[in-house]
């Protein structure tokens, strides 16, 4: 199996094939947006400010505390794309200990949901809500990374979709039956059951675990993941911990407009991981194989593209918020508007930050990014503390904006360091007039006019890109031709 990863990456048009994994997930998360959306019109219209703070705050402590990936499914990714490993035996490990952590991670969850004092109802949907740990770990968390490694991630996409359409079934039931918190919560974990059989179900065209316990591996795999798994919890901790701070300081209400403000971002941030995980197997192959020029060429790339395509949405998300909000979320949601246009410029940041933090793991210095976001963690809370009490929930998006500028600072520093090259951000320098062109030149008209607002948002943009050059015909060409031979060997 491991033989045929090389030789599909060896033969394979390498840019083309990146693009193509990163158009069909941007296709696949524009389906499941729209399942997402449908889900968040039905709770905000259905169950009101607060209760939606509460449903939202489970889902946020559950991604703070769940710590079932720790970092070992990149890691398998990873040696998947170098060939260090045999893959059956390789998912078969990382299955196993994916499982054994996902238990552990019940176990914290559910304890820390005692000791957190929330209402009755919200610790046991907590509870509830941690079995879906387990199904991650067997779905995407295990065998999903046979589809990253072999760049085919169109088959998570469509598990991803099962996903969100049982979400959508069941979401709509528990509400329209009017049967509160708890069973919402079961609908969640249901629909991740539904995601971990569709990526079962695909999985078998590469490999097949057969639950072979190697303890050698094990212990290696522990020991490569361990400071990107703390890293990851870090930074989940440092993306969750407002909400938590939210609760305790200014209540249910607060964290219902802030939840759904952030949901946005959250749906940014899942966005940002496509050309990132894209690319990732292929920068770590470069890394193996000593091609240093087409690493740093591949990186200089993504970056580009990752910042022109969050450029685009932050400058989207400012200019129509009063309508996004109003819309997918009801007029009684609309005092979180301004805090989603604040937020909408942390997405840009998380975009670049995704990328960068994904050259650092292609090779291997996972223990920088646990210390980068070991920093981020300590100024978001930090400003958190100083933040929310005076300014509420738009206090705890600007504490995210800053926390994730002072975090591309520290992995761009690192990146340099480590790779001895600095990545260009010209690209991203000559777009930022262009936005800002582009989104003066759509608040000009009046909001009512929003299919002209957005015209000419398009227009303005898409001519200031031709304009400056972001991307030319040359670059284009570049980007499609085929991988010289032996690129990838």
């Amino acid at each position: 199996m491991t033989a045929e990863v090389k030789d599909t990456l060896g033969q394979m048009n390498v840019p083309r094939s990146i693009m193509r994994n990163t158009v069909v997930q941007l296709a696949g998360r524009a389906i499941t947006g729209l399942f997402w959306i449908a889900v968040l019109m039905i709770l905000t219209r259905y169950l009101g400010v607060e209760r939606v703070g509460e449903y939202l705050l489970v889902i946020a402590i559950l991604s703070l505390l769940n710590i079932s990936d720790f970092g070992v499914s990149t890691i398998a990714i990873r040696e998947l794309a170098s060939g260090e490993s045999d893959a059956k035996t390789l998912l078969s490990n990382v299955l196993l200990i994916r499982i054994v952590l996902a238990v552990v991670a019940m176990a914290l969850v559910s304890v820390v949901a005692l000791l957190l004092g929330y209402p009755a109802d919200v610790t046991i949907a907590i509870c509830v809500g941690s079995v879906s740990y387990l199904f991650i770990a067997v779905g995407t968390g295990s065998l999903g990374a046979a589809f990253a490694a072999n760049l085919r991630m169109e088959f998570q996409v469509l598990a991803n979709i099962a996903q969100h359409a049982v979400s959508i079934g069941l979401v709509g039931l528990v509400v329209s039956q009017g049967w509160g918190l708890i069973p919402l919560v079961l609908a969640y974990d249901a629909s991740i059951l539904a995601n971990t059989v569709a990526v079962f179900f695909f999985s078998r065209r590469w490999v097949m675990p057969n639950l072979r316990f190697d303890l050698a591996l094990c212990r290696r795999l522990l020991w490569a993941s361990l400071p990107l798994g703390l890293a990851g919890v870090v930074s989940m901790a440092a993306f969750r911990v407002d909400m938590l701070m939210l609760s305790k300081m200014k209540g249910a209400e607060a964290v219902g407009l802030y939840g759904v403000a952030y949901r946005f971002v959250d749906l940014g941030l899942g966005a940002s991981f496509f050309l990132a995980i894209s690319a990732y197997p292929l920068l770590s192959q470069y890394h193996a194989s000593g091609h240093s020029l087409r690493l740093q060429r591949l990186l200089q790339r993504s970056v580009d593209v990752t910042a022109l395509l969050a450029m685009g949405l932050c400058t989207s998300v400012i200019v129509f918020a009063e309508p996004i909000i109003s819309f997918l979320a009801s007029d009684e949601f609309l005092p979180a508007a301004k805090t989603l246009r604040i937020l909408s410029f942390a997405l840009v940041l998380i975009w670049v930050n995704n990328m960068l933090n994904h050259a650092l793991m292609a090779i291997g210095r996972q223990v920088i990014v646990l210390w980068v976001d070991l920093a981020g963690l300590t100024v978001n809370v930090g400003l958190n503390l100083v933040l929310i009490p005076r300014f509420g929930l738009n206090g705890a998006a600007v504490s995210t904006v800053v926390t994730e500028f002072t975090l591309f600072l520290a992995v761009l520093f690192m990146v340099t360091k480590n790779l001895g090259y600095l990545p260009s951000f010209g690209a991203a320098a000559k777009l930022a007039p262009v936005a800002l062109a582009a989104g003066a030149a759509a608040l000009l008209l009046t909001p009512e006019m929003i299919p002209l607002q957005a015209a000419v948002l398009a227009s303005v943009f898409g001519a200031g890109i031709v304009i400056t050059r972001v991307v030319t015909i040359d670059d284009l060409r570049l980007l499609l031709r085929d991988a010289p031979a032996g690129a990838t060997s």
